[in-house]
This record gives structure tokens, sequence and C-alpha cells, in this order.
């Protein structure tokens, strides 16, 4: 068996695991309507333009999605432009991500 199937076996059996547990949590809960035991009644700007994702007129989504970028480029530039800006202790974590998103994006 290849690397790259692999580890892509590894990862299915691994998410077939954790929908298993995420099932057998959801069965246990006691909500007769979910929907209305949400709060949305948090600041909506927050949820959808957080600060630490905007700059000089610019939004981290906007310029993903302009240049059209897939899922591991606009993680890359997401936590690229974050760090630092949503909790500064993190900001080696977040260039952290970055680094495993671009990581993934070349291939091993």
């Amino acid at each position: 068996m290849s690397g790259k199937t692999s580890f892509a076996t590894e990862n299915l059996v691994r998410l077939q695991s954790r929908d298993e547990c995420l099932a057998s949590k959801f069965e246990k809960l006691e909500v007769d309507d979910p929907v209305d035991s949400v709060d949305l009644s948090g600041d909506p700007e927050a949820v959808n333009h957080p600060d630490h994702y905007q700059a000089d007129g610019y939004e981290v989504l906007d310029v993903i999605e302009d240049f059209e970028l897939n899922f591991n480029l606009g993680n890359v530039i997401k936590y690229v432009l974050r760090a630092g800006r949503k909790d500064p202790e993190l900001k080696k974590q977040d260039l952290e991500k970055a680094l495993f998103y671009l990581t993934r994006e070349v291939g091993d």
C-alpha cells in the first residue's frame, strides 16, 4: 500500500470513529428543539466580520475569494494575516497553522 493510500485510509478510519462518537453524544442530548436553545443574540459583526480578519479596508475572506484560492491556500492567507491580531500570544501558533496548510498544498 502506498504512503498516500495508507494516510487516506488512516484518516478515513479516524473520521469514521469521530463521527460515531459524535452521533453517540448527539443521541444522548435531551433537547426538544436545539435551534431554540442556541443564543444568537451576540454581535453579528463579530461573527461575520471579526476585527482580526480586517485591515485597511481589506477583509481576509474577500482576498481569498477574489484570488480564487483553494482550501489550503485560503487557510495559509487567513493564518498569516491574522497572526498576532486575534491573540498576540498565539502568533507563533497561527504561523505554524499557515505552514501546516502550505505543506499540505505543496505535498510531502
